[in-house]
């Protein structure tokens, strides 16, 4: 309804333009008839009452409109949203403070000759009368008359405008509301200290001074009160308080002297908002005339009750102890924007230098009256906190400036540590213990309530994440929730806050928002919504500068020039661990994030050492720093007090300290370390939340005994050792808990050889309580020694074998994740039956080999087993996602989870359509194999088969009360199905080529199509005649849409567009261009207001129904979107993309908040080496593999494609091996080096097929975006690009002399090209479908071409004639290759088959079977010997081609013979799932052994 708001604004513009002699009244009547707003019983809603209210202030008594600038300025969101507020809740103090800056900030400087404020409050007046009116009773409104409201209308603007101070409009105000605050007396209303008069009384309440009621005194410039100042809890002093306008002056010094005296006062308070003269304030504080007199600005009187200097001298210590004054770096920050109507992201601003950094964007966010909230978020170790504290040192510093000049003072800069408050239960609570225990500053929180509700405060929240980190998801919305309290009008806070803990962060964001706004939906007041900056990684340039602070320039230039150090120092904290550890990395020693850790930990504790300020041993405080770490993060306290360091003693060195002084030695002794630092309250902690991290990590991988050399080499610096004895292992308690002698002397010891782990028992305590964070987990791995680590872990992984689930909690689990923390084939091989492995994320990860037989895999997460995404559905309740896709299955995801939770079997080919029926009890899916099934969503099983289609069923669709089910198909078809019967009641004919798209009405009464003959027809249902052929695209239409309401119809095109047509008329009512490639689908929200759009351009677009204009561009897809559909709140966009992913993405905010997809290795592509040794094979998972042909081991493995390799080919020589990818280039890479050595970008869509020409010299390629191109191999430069294709290119192949090029694409023809003049010479055509290979036959006169037709043609060069079909597949061919000898020819195809067939008869000589998916690739080795086979099934099987044996099988499948017999705590999804990566459940192969028998015996009897 906001729109209405806008319109309304249009008009009254387009009126104040119209010169005509008609009176106010007319112009106010004619826009209310416009609008139908000109009855009060019209007038339902907030948006109808504001577009009212700002049509009856438009217009002056003469009828002249106001300026363009104020009625622009009623039209901006944060003015609406203020006087939203005011429609819900009765407080116009505060919603109208807010207005009026909102009004001064952005009107101030564009009409300086009206007073924005004074505006606002006239608007304001108008806008409450008439809410006041819509309130009354039904039938007074029915009886009262329009004429009548506008006079009272007119009446009270009048009077408003004869008002002299805005004072005065707002105290009218608040009698307009009702609102609970005292009237002033009618002389009040003329004096211009009103403002200073509220502000007053508002703090003297908080402080409970009582006021007399018989004496107020008001004139033109002050005010005058006594009130009752308690001196004791019975005595009082009468204090006479002159507030005044202006300047205090001496004039107003001896004036008030006199009041006093005439009042019988104790004393008086002379106060102005801002100044106070030189001689009044000496007069006042040196002469005995004035003694009794007290002159104050505001801001002093404020000083009185709420001193902030202990607390500013304590924030200064702070910022000046960690050099955050001299050392601080500027940083730079990034912002998503938002559209203004759907808030939804349309662009990213970056603030850097040129804006004046983060500063600059916080310094224009605080001169906003309408921002209130700002979250800023970075990656561990970004400068959060140094950033807060800098920024808290700025405003100290202008606040401190202004104080010291005697001016108005901005606001003061509360810094609130959140880690020393994380068991804070309210934010009253953590507020109370800041202000009142800590630093004393205020006398009770109502006092700082006022205080920030007066605008007097900056809030900085630092490290949420300390509150967020160690608890549930639930507790973390609450802890948030209770932190947006303090953001009341007037207020200012900021938040920062590790990125993956804040709601509104990326990847899952979203997701938390809306659990946010339900934990608050029986709340009062909005769930917070804070503006969010993200910090930006240090750039090199900032990184150089930094580093020339702290290093000389050898050593800068050193780090500058090492990529990893480089790249660890874009976060602001490892820069003084990079230089700390400079001398051991100097040395040669390896370098990587923990190691960075431990050169700079064991620098720091030997400098501790060496500078006699210790007893213990580096061991000694290695242990302690351990346990203290693991102390703080298993007991959720960030930090620990100087007063509980004897106790935390006592526990880890009972034995050596034996007497109260020794106790004291140790205390100091390890609180004088220079890694734990101490703030006022003497609480200490680690210098960095990632020291106690990395502690942690080291404590964990030492218990359990899988500790890399050179981590154990620090705790080997241990005291009372006999040197002279062998090295020993220990564990980690038995090597730092030492006994000790009668002296108290540790007992001698031999050295550390290495740690052994630790009793089960002792890890259940450390590892089975919860999942270890990514950040331990990330440390710990690279401290595992990697030669026995997989040993050792496992080891104790197997250890759960005979153990409860419950007792084992998450220990297996946290240890199966290590192993897998920066290894994802860690396991490949491994026996882990019977295991307990809670909680496991296995998604990317390979599980080849390892036997799971009877594990409990609860709380486990797997890779998705996709292939490209055709169709996806949300449930009617919006808990299931339904996806068909080309590896012929339909699965049912959980939405919440993630998490498979069915699969349906039993299509054999690709599944182009899914449905959920309206009460989601049935899904239906169309499929290529020609049938339409439904299954059931409970179980899975399919219920039921509707055959009759004698093509490709390309849609479907359920009628609104699921009677019947439209099929749309390949065949030209459309059919109509009874869904309890399967009886088809209607066919109907009237398209001239394949149905794409159906869809009916909401009312069911009519189906829609859409066809590859570019039209959409609208059919009755009932009689199945067609009622109206819309006409308008100029290309295929693949999708339509019905509005909820009906009227409109949206349909998408090959032509790059999208219409939307009228129901009724069937005329095209727009167009919407933005594609640049074609589009596959569209799908209106619930609520009709948005229509969302997938296309071959890899986006997705969101289009306002009102304008008509793309709102957001959703990015993030590799590859062509397929389909789109809602969730049915809205709130939610799924898109299937031929990346093979599913991706979430919400409305509000425009960020991907979940995507699901596989990790798929189907071959796409095979080529022997000229000497046939080495196969190469491109798959979807971005890497190309070179194996060898006698072992089929892999040799290398190449990775720089960041999409699916497409193609792969050798030069003759053997030299290069080019490759092409969906990133839309194409890689040469040295087969000696195995290096990329150059990358050749050109074309705009995927790069399907590659070839080079016979010398080498050239390479061609064929692309989506429907040309081939000719390049140079030894520059990458493109001779020809070649055009002549009106669909996607699909296939090249050059003629054995390098003369001709031959394309093929699915605009059903071949074309050949000249290879000299680029052009095309003839067009072969004969193809049904489109045509997806091509093979030159060694003597050049004959071209062989595989089509989707399921034929494989010969054709004649010199005559275009096809001189054979070779037919035999029944399904798509995707790929065909002759022998050397030019007799055979091989053919891989969607049937699940690869066949040879003799050249001369046409026959077929041999069927290669027993593949579970397409055959997408073949090639015969350069002797025609051998014949390798690559598959969808992700398998690349190596054939004798004479004996039509197996040589070998590369399986390449995520899981491929994993053992999941008997597993717990999978759903039927998951192992379906597994199953189809390769999973192997021996339950499924004794059942098939049993079925077989008693088929057996049965046929036998």
């Amino acid at each position: 309804m906001e729109f209405v708001i806008d319109k309304v604004i249009d008009a009254v513009l387009e009126a104040s333009g119209i010169k005509e002699k008609v009176g106010r009244n007319q112009h106010v009547l004619r826009l209310l008839q416009r609008f139908g707003l000109d009855s009060l019983t019209a007038l339902t809603s907030f948006e109808d009452v504001y577009a009212y209210a700002l049509v009856e202030y438009a217009f002056d008594k003469t009828g002249v409109c106001k300026p363009k600038e104020l009625i622009q300025f009623f039209k901006s969101k944060e003015v609406r949203d203020v006087f939203q507020a005011a429609y819900r809740q009765n407080d116009p103090g505060g919603w109208l403070r807010k207005g009026e800056e909102i009004a001064q900030f952005k009107l101030g400087g564009e009409l300086p000759q009206l007073d924005p404020k004074r505006e606002l409050g006239i608007f304001a007046a108008v806008f409450i009368e008439i809410v006041k009116q819509t309130q009354s009773p039904k039938e007074i409104r029915q009886e009262q008359r329009l004429d009548s409201l506008q006079r009272q209308l007119k009446t009270l603007q009048t009077q408003l405008q004869t008002l002299p101070t805005l004072e005065a409009i707002n105290q009218q105000i608040n009698q307009l509301t009702g609102a609970d605050t005292p009237t002033l007396p009618t002389s009040a209303q003329s004096s211009q200290a009103i403002a200073l008069a509220n502000q007053l009384e508002e703090w003297f309440e908080v402080l409970e001074y009582d006021r007399e009621p018989n004496h107020e005194v008001w004139e033109t410039n002050y005010f005058e009160w006594i009130i009752n100042f308690p001196i004791t809890r019975r005595k009082f002093s009468r204090i006479l308080v002159r507030g005044v306008t202006g300047e205090v002056s001496m004039a107003d010094l001896q004036e008030f002297q006199q009041a006093i005296k005439n009042t019988s006062t104790d004393e008086g308070w002379l106060v102005s908002y801002r100044r106070v003269s030189k001689a009044a304030r000496t007069a006042a504080q040196q002469e005995a005339t004035y003694a009794d007199i007290t002159c104050y600005t505001f801001d002093e009187l404020l000083d009185e009750d709420a001193d902030f200097g202990r607390y500013l001298e304590w924030l200064e210590e702070e910022i000046k102890a960690k050099g955050i004054d001299t050392r601080y770096l500027p940083l730079s920050c990034r912002k998503d924007e938002l559209s203004p109507n759907s808030q939804q992201k349309i662009g990213v601003s970056i603030y850097g230098e040129e804006d004046g950094w983060i500063d600059g964007y916080v310094d224009q966010w605080l001169a906003d009256p309408a921002k209130e909230h700002l979250s800023v978020l970075g990656e561990f170790g970004t400068g959060k906190t140094w950033f807060a504290l800098h920024y808290a040192w700025i405003a100290l510093q202008r606040y401190q400036d202004a104080k010291k000049r005697g001016i108005e003072r901005p606001r003061v800069p509360i810094v609130v540590p959140l880690r020393d408050y994380a068991k804070a239960v309210t934010v009253e609570s953590l507020l109370s213990e800041f202000f009142f225990r800590k630093h004393e500053i205020l006398k009770n929180y109502s006092v700082f309530e006022q205080l920030n509700r007066m605008g007097k405060l900056l809030l900085i929240f630092d490290g949420f994440d300390e509150m967020a980190a160690r608890v549930n998801q639930q507790a973390m919305i609450d802890n948030f929730w209770e932190l947006s309290k303090v953001v009341v009008s007037g207020a200012k806070a900021i938040l920062t806050c590790r990125t993956e803990h804040f709601p509104d962060a990326i990847a899952g964001r979203q997701l938390l928002n809306a659990e946010l706004q339900a934990s608050t939906k029986n709340l009062t007041g909005e769930p917070p919504q804070f503006e969010v900056l993200e910090l930006e990684k240090f750039s090199d340039e900032q990184i150089s500068k930094l580093l020339k602070r702290k290093a000389q320039g050898n050593t800068v230039s050193e780090i500058m020039s090492n990529p990893q150090l480089l790249d660890l120092a874009r976060r602001p904290v490892m820069v003084d661990l990079i230089l700390e550890a400079l001398p051991e990395i100097e040395a040669g020693k390896p370098v990587d994030m923990a190691r960075i850790y431990l050169y700079a930990v064991t620098a720091k504790m030997e400098r501790d050492i060496k500078s006699e300020r210790t007893f213990t041993s580096l061991a000694d405080k290695l242990y302690f720093l351990c346990e203290l770490s693991w102390a703080m993060l298993s007991t959720d306290r960030m930090s620990l007090n100087y007063q509980a360091f004897p106790e935390q003693l006592e526990q880890l060195f009972s034995d050596r300290i034996q007497e109260k002084k020794e106790l004291d030695h140790w205390r100091y002794d390890m609180m004088g370390q220079t890694m734990l630092i101490r703030n006022s309250e003497g609480d200490y902690s680690p210098a960095h939340r990632s020291l106690l991290e990395f502690f942690v990590a080291y404590k964990i991988v030492a218990s359990l005994g899988a500790m890399a050399e050179d981590f154990t080499a620090i705790a080997r610096q241990q005291s009372y050792l006999a040197q002279a004895s062998l090295p020993e292992d220990y564990t980690w308690s038995s090597y730092f808990r030492r006994k000790c002698n009668s002296e108290g002397e540790p007992n001698v010891i031999a050295p550390l050889k290495r740690f052994g782990s630790s009793t089960f028992k002792e890890l259940l305590s450390l590892l089975s309580q919860s999942k270890l964070a990514k950040a331990i987990l990330e440390l710990a791995h690279l401290m595992l020694d990697e030669s026995t680590m997989q040993e050792r872990l496992l080891a104790l992984v197997l250890q759960t074998q005979t153990k409860s689930f419950n007792e084992v909690g998450y220990l297996a689990g946290n240890l199966t994740q290590l192993l897998l923390a920066q290894k994802s084939d860690g396991l490949i091989g491994c026996d882990l039956r019977k295991t307990k492995l809670k909680g496991v994320d296995f998604a990317n990860t390979y599980l080849r080999r390892v036997n799971l037989q009877g594990a409990h895999l609860a709380e486990s997460t797997f890779s998705k087993v996709t292939s490209s995404v055709r169709s996806i559905a949300f449930s009617s309740d919006g808990n299931y996602l339904a996806i068909g896709d080309f590896k012929n299955t339909v699965q049912i995801w959980d939405v919440c989870t993630g998490q498979v939770s069915l699969f349906c079997l039993g299509h054999s080919d690709w599944v182009g359509s899914v449905m959920f029926s309206s009460d989601g009890k049935i899904l239906a899916s169309g499929s290529d194999d020609q049938t339409v099934k439904l299954w059931s969503t409970v179980s899975g099983e399919c219920i039921r088969t509707f055959e009759g289609h004698s093509d490709w069923v390309l849609s479907v669709a359920f009628s609104p009360d699921n009677k019947i089910l439209a099929s749309g198909s390949e065949d030209k078809t459309i059919k109509l199905w009874l869904t309890e019967s399967g009886n088809c009641i209607h066919t109907l004919r009237d398209h001239a080529n394949s149905v794409w798209a159906v869809a009916f009405s909401p009312d069911g009464k009519i189906l829609a199509s859409g066809s590859e003959d570019g039209t959409i027809k609208l059919w009755s249902t009932s009689s199945g005649k067609c009622i109206h052929t819309l006409k308008g695209h100029s290309n295929w239409v693949l999708s339509i849409a019905f509005s909820p309401d009906g009227r409109t119809i949206a349909s998408s095109s090959i032509d790059q567009t999208i219409k939307l047509w009228s129901t009724v008329s069937g005329q095209c009512l727009n167009t919407l261009e933005g594609h640049i490639n074609t589009v596959w689908s569209v799908v209106f929200a619930p609520d009709g207001k948005i229509l969302a759009s997938a296309s071959e351009d890899q986006t997705v677009k969101l289009w306002s129904m009102d304008s008509n204009t793309c709102l957001s561009t959703l990015k993030g897809h590799s590859n062509w979107v397929l389909s789109v559909a809602f969730s049915p709140d809205g709130k939610i966009l799924a898109s299937g993309s031929d990346d093979q992913t599913v991706k979430l993405w919400s409305i509000d905010s425009g960020n991907c908040i979940r995507t699901l997809g596989s990790h798929s290795h189907a071959f796409s592509s095979v080529a022997f080496s000229p000497d046939g040794k080495i196969l190469a094979s491109g798959s979807d998972d971005r890497s190309i593999k070179l194996w060898s042909t006698d072992s089929g081991d892999c040799i290398r493995t190449l990775e720089e494609h960041s999409s699916s390799v497409r193609a792969v080919a050798f030069s003759p020589n053997g030299k290069i091996l080019a490759s092409s990818s969906n990133d839309k280039t194409i890689k040469l890479w040295s087969t000696d080096s195995d290096k990329c050595i150059c990358t050749i970008e050109g074309h705009l869509s995927a790069v399907r097929a590659l070839v080079f020409g016979p010398n080498g010299r050239l390479l061609a390629s064929s692309s989506n975006d429907r040309t081939a191109k000719v390049w140079l191999t030894d520059s990458g430069q493109c001779i020809h690009t070649l055009k002549d294709h009106s669909g996607l290119v699909l296939a090249v192949a050059f003629s054995p002399n390098g003369k001709i090029l031959a394309s093929s694409s699915n605009d059903d023809t071949i074309k050949l090209w000249s290879v000299d003049s680029g052009k095309c010479i003839a067009t072969l055509q004969g193809h049904t479908n489109a045509v997806r290979a091509l093979a030159f036959c060694p003597d050049g006169k004959t071209l062989a071409s595989g089509s989707s037709d399921k034929t494989i043609k010969l054709w004649s060069i010199n005559s275009g004639d096809c001189i054979d079909s070779l037919q035999g597949h029944s399904n798509r061919i995707w790929s065909v290759a002759f022998a050397s000898d030019g007799k055979t020819l091989a053919s891989g195809s969607d049937d699940q088959t690869a066949k040879i067939w003799s050249i001369n008869s046409g026959d077929c000589i041999h069927t290669f079977e027993n593949y579970s998916d397409r055959v997408r690739t073949v090639a015969f080795s350069p002797d025609g010997e051998k014949l390798a086979l690559g598959s969808e099934d992700e398998t690349i099987r190596l054939w004798d081609v004479k004996t039509g044996t197996v040589l070998h099988t590369i399986d390449e499948r995520v899981c491929a013979g994993m053992n999941i017999t008997d597993v717990v705590g999978l759903t039927v999804g998951q192992q379906t799932a597994l199953k189809l990566m390769g999973a192997i459940d021996q339950n499924d192969e004794a059942l098939s052994i049993t079925q077989n028998t008693t088929s057996k015996s049965q046929t036998e009897l």
